[in-house]
């Protein structure tokens, strides 16, 4: 069980249409824990807002260049700038296909 989580926390790379090479990593359990204390109230019954923050708080590098883990809220701001509309809209497809497939293996384990 221990190896599987440690699979799911592991790097993965995608490319928006810039032809920019974006690293992503899930939060772990930790890193949410982490991302919870950044983002405060604010986070409070405001799913949306949340899943934003988580999103864009796994963003490990663009082209190369580290993007560290927000410390504060105002650090989440600086990644969306940095990925810029094409950036977002492939972590955003990146997030979605994650869900989509995690949803698969719950139905298909189900069945």
């Amino acid at each position: 069980m221990a190896e599987t989580l440690l699979n799911e926390t592991k790097d993965e790379t995608i490319t928006d249409t810039l032809g920019r090479s974006i690293v992503m990593r899930l939060l772990d359990f930790k890193g949410r824990h982490r991302l919870f204390k950044v983002v405060g109230r604010a986070a409070q019954g405001n799913e949306a807002f949340l899943a934003d923050c988580m999103m864009f708080a796994s963003v490990v590098s663009i082209d190369g260049t580290p993007v560290p883990p927000p410390t504060e809220r105002s650090d989440v701001e600086p990644i969306i700038d940095a990925l810029g509309e094409a950036g977002g809209n492939a972590v955003q497809d990146w997030f979605a296909n994650r869900a989509s497939a995690e949803n698969e293996v719950v139905t298909t384990a189900k069945n």
